[in-house]
């Protein structure tokens, strides 16, 4: 099956084009247009009180377009009409009973009553999928047993009638199939097969209706965050904004260690293990630090010792990445994805460990 978009002379072919356009680029696309078919609703001597056509005119134009194609367009292939003339009932868009008939038409007028200007053809496009969809379930609208799948209360679903067109900005922005027009859709194998292309429409559709607050790109953010150190509470915060998200508070000789690696990270990009077991000009800055701060020089010793036992060590590393990743998880559930790396010891690259935060550290005595 294939979709073939048509279009009346008085429809712009920008609207159309970005119609045509968007629903060719989703994934599945059977969509072929024709944009040179440019069929003239109105008759040669119309007066300009001419009234509105009624549905069954609009089916002709379809079939018109079936017998002029030189049988390019196949029996169950699908004709959409996009017309700038209102219909006389003054529905946005149908489809001819029976539905094997597969001619459909959309009226492209007044949509800017009921959607932003710059968004009238993605509420078109979804029209296309709804009307598509609606003949492939056979949801024959004469039919009383077809009742429950016709919504006439909307309820943000696929198949919403929209007796009050404002309704149509709800079914958008759900993208949803109810559970009842669900099991109908998957009893007709033809529209079984046409509910993955519905699926990624409606989700495009709706993407393009829903307002979000702009965001920052991941990385971006991640380098917004800022960590506060407290050596004498043995403690660090994480804050972003200048509110702090979670509040971590080590052993002496965890925050010790912690500590030398992140200082050694911003300086030198990282330590290795046998670093801390030699005395030398790069840890004794950080080593005099931790003995300031303790009044001591117990965590000195003691993380000299850590860098001559590399299984210490790793176990040191592994017990002090545990303790952030609980105190994140249970405290700021909703951290960014990468945050936990940027925080925590890396693992071991060439004998180097790291604390790779790249945001802003502030010692705070």
């Amino acid at each position: 099956m294939r979709i073939f978009l048509s279009r009346s002379v008085d429809v712009e072919v920008t609207l159309f084009n970005d119609v045509a356009n968007f629903l060719k680029a989703i994934p599945g696309a059977v969509i072929i247009d024709i944009p040179e078919s440019v069929i003239n609703m109105f008759p040669e001597d119309a007066e300009e009180d001419w009234p509105r056509p009624g549905f069954d005119e609009f089916y002709q134009k379809c079939e018109g377009l079936r017998q002029f194609s030189g049988g390019r367009i196949h029996k169950d292939d699908v004709v959409v009409f996009l017309s700038g003339i209102p219909n006389d009932q003054n529905w946005f868009s149908a489809f001819q009973l029976p539905t094997a008939k597969r001619n459909i038409f959309i009226c492209t007028e007044d949509w800017e009553y009921y959607l932003p200007e710059s968004k009238v053809h993605f509420g078109i496009a979804y029209q296309v999928v709804e009307n598509c969809m609606q003949v492939l379930m056979d949801l024959n609208y004469e039919k009383p047993e077809n009742a429950s799948y016709i919504h006439t209360k909307s309820r943000g679903c696929l198949n919403d009638f929209c007796g009050d067109k404002r309704d149509i900005r709800l079914k958008i922005q759900t993208a949803n199939i109810c559970e009842t027009c669900l099991d109908k859709i998957k009893s007709y194998p033809d529209a079984n097969a046409f509910l993955p292309y519905a699926h990624f429409v409606m989700n495009a559709v709706r993407d393009k209706f829903i307002n979000r607050p702009e965001v920052k790109a991941p990385e971006e953010i991640l380098n917004s965050f800022e960590l506060e150190i407290r050596p004498s509470l043995r403690s660090m915060r994480l804050c972003l904004g200048g509110k702090t998200l979670v509040q971590i508070e080590l052993s002496g000789l965890r925050f010790s260690l912690y500590y030398t690696i992140i200082k050694f990270s911003e300086a030198y990009d990282g330590i290795s293990p046998n670093q801390l077991a030699v005395r030398n000009t790069e840890n004794r800055e950080v080593f005099d630090f931790i003995r300031r701060i303790y009044h001591n020089n117990e965590n000195e010793s003691a993380i000299t010792k850590l860098g001559t036992d590399s299984d210490m060590f790793s176990q040191y590393r592994s017990k002090i990445n545990l303790q952030i990743k609980n105190e994140i998880t249970k405290n700021y559930p909703n951290r960014p994805e990468g945050l936990l790396k940027k925080i925590q010891i890396s693992p071991s690259k060439n004998g180097i460990y790291k604390v790779p935060f790249g945001g802003k550290i502030r010692v705070i005595e």
